[in-house]
């Protein structure tokens, strides 16, 4: 075989595998970006502060929440999570968040996640949802002071909500500028058409006219914090607060954050 011919085969097998490893991002997305854990329908939680566990239906799915309520409530916090837990994790956060804060808060499991049904298929699969969570909020009177609350993951969502309603605040912990962004960061040679899920919050957080309150790391590995800083330079009605030390799960032990949490909510 030729020079010529032996470079065109190792061309064409190139290009076969590059197809390859596109399809199969492509396909696998999912997989890629969620990481759904199940829960036993009849796991008893248990948490410091009061709860119930409230079921809607939203996107004809029926999903799972829990609500955690303090004695007198100066408002609810809806809390978004991460990809990576479910309410038997993340129903630790939201409790502290109650505890600490003084606050109702309000945290539900994504489809495939917990207690929820289905499985994630579309970003505008969980917009619709979150919408029609935060619709359930009307019907509570510690809803006239609502924030939402996003972290990781449930960072866009909770900003592409914040944008198209009526809230007191928006606290974002470890957001990114879009995931279409920090996916292109990462895998360079995926051309951007091939992405379904975009989560697109810098185009969406200059439509939020509340206060916004951001929580990143220096030493966050999974979400750069230059995601955090793009963002945040879209908007002036917004403080940073950048956690030395911080990575991507531990920002919660660190004093400044509760004490800037406070601040925050203290000045609303």
């Amino acid at each position: 075989m030729s020079f010529k011919n032996r470079l065109f085969a190792l061309s064409k097998t190139i290009l076969v595998v590059y197809i390859l490893i596109l399809a199969s991002m492509y396909f696998l997305q999912e997989k890629l970006l969620f990481h759904p854990q199940k829960t036993p329908l009849d796991h008893k939680y248990e948490f410091l502060n009061k709860f119930e566990e409230k079921y809607l239906t939203a996107a004809d799915l029926k999903i799972h929440s829990l609500y955690f309520s303090v004695k007198n409530p100066k408002g609810l916090l809806l809390y978004f999570h991460g990809n990576g837990c479910e309410l038997r994790q993340c129903g630790f956060i939201a409790d502290e968040l109650a505890t600490r804060t003084k606050y109702d808060v309000w945290i539900f499991d994504y489809p495939g996640y917990g207690k929820s049904e289905g499985s994630i298929f579309s970003e505008e699969q969980l917009h619709k949802i979150a919408k029609a969570v935060y619709e359930e909020t009307k019907f509570l009177p510690v809803a006239k002071n609502l924030i939402l609350f996003g972290r990781s993951l449930g960072s866009g969502i909770a900003t592409r909500l914040a944008s198209q309603s009526s809230i007191q605040a928006l606290v974002l912990e470890t957001p990114y500028f879009s995931i279409k962004d920090l996916a292109l960061s990462k895998y360079p040679f995926v051309p951007p058409f091939l992405l379904k899920y975009n989560f697109r919050s810098d185009l969406f957080i200059s439509d939020v006219k509340v206060p916004v309150l951001i929580f990143h790391g220096d030493k966050d590995t999974l979400i750069p914090i230059e995601q955090s800083q793009r963002l945040s330079k879209l908007i002036s009605n917004l403080k940073f607060v950048e956690i030395s030390g911080g990575t991507h799960d531990d920002l919660s032990s660190f004093p400044e954050y509760w004490s800037e949490l406070d601040n925050f909510l203290r000045a609303l």
